[in-house]
């Protein structure tokens, strides 16, 4: 009797041991896929949202993410059917796509005056706009010729004085539409502005001397904000990221265009505080 007793308590114990072991490994599993999911979903998702350089075949969608994902639009003149995707502009030569924390996406050969709907895929995520399509409307032909302004031009590094990797530059003035551009390699930049619209994009829209231009800069996690007048953006002076500068109060007297840029030591050491050796 206490044979048989015995042996049925054995596959008992056996199964509450199974039991138990499970119960750990499956909480362990949850925890850590819990965790993985906190760390990998933030990275992918767009933040800094723009729709700039709208022209009547043209506009860029600009973003920023914070790890280094793939980034593409889908788009079409039917919201309810995306199928046209469009890369990166640094991606468009070789139809290769390469991953970036700033996005800066163009889509070309519009038709003027048309409503566009798109959506953005970020990673192997789709991002609408609270669950739409996000939309956007080209401008109309203008039947003159642009305007002869040059472009704005300029230089940021990160604060120990390399170049950063990749960043997005937007240009906003009053009463004009928003531009960018991307960051090159070195940390130049270049944004056309003979092209600018007004903010109903129905004409051009000439700059003067004092027009104030207002410059953000986004790499990585790095921000920086400038504000110069209009003669002092070719080029603009040389600028260190995660720094803000209102350089427009003390360049109103300059000519309109610079002969040169402020060198990195110029603006960390004005000339009245610089260092002595």
């Amino acid at each position: 009797m206490s044979k048989n007793i015995f042996n049925r308590k054995i596959p008992s114990l056996l199964a509450v041991v199974v039991i138990i072991i499970g119960i750990i490994i499956t909480t362990f599993l949850v925890k850590e896929g819990s965790s993985l999911l906190t760390r990998a979903g933030p990275g992918s998702e767009p933040k800094n949202i723009h729709i700039t350089n709208i022209s009547d075949t043209s506009f860029t969608v600009t973003y920023t993410t914070s790890d280094s994902v793939n980034g593409t639009i889908t788009m079409s003149t039917d919201p309810n059917v995306l199928d046209e995707i469009v890369l990166d502009d640094r991606d468009q030569l070789s139809q290769e796509i390469n991953k970036y924390s700033t996005h800066t996406i163009s889509a070309n050969n519009l038709k003027p005056n048309t409503k566009y709907y798109f959506s953005i895929t970020s990673s192997s995520k789709t991002i609408l706009n609270n669950e739409s399509p996000f939309e956007i409307t080209t401008g109309p032909e203008i039947d003159i010729a642009p305007l002869s302004q040059g472009p704005i031009t300029g230089k940021v590094v990160n604060p120990d004085g390399t170049a950063p990797q990749d960043g997005i530059v937007l240009v906003k003035i009053n009463d004009a539409e928003t531009l960018s551009s991307y960051l090159k390699n070195d940390g130049n930049y270049t944004v056309t502005i003979n092209t600018l619209r007004n903010s109903a994009l129905t004409d051009y829209y000439p700059l003067d001397a004092g027009t104030q231009v207002n410059i953000e800069i986004y790499s990585s996690s790095l921000k920086s904000q400038i504000r110069v007048s209009a003669n002092q953006i070719s080029p603009v002076p040389l600028t260190a990221l995660s720094s803000n500068y209102d350089l427009s109060e003390n360049t109103q007297s300059q000519p309109v265009k610079s002969s040169r840029s402020a060198s990195f030591r110029d603006l960390i050491f004005p000339t009245s505080s610089r260092p002595r050796r």
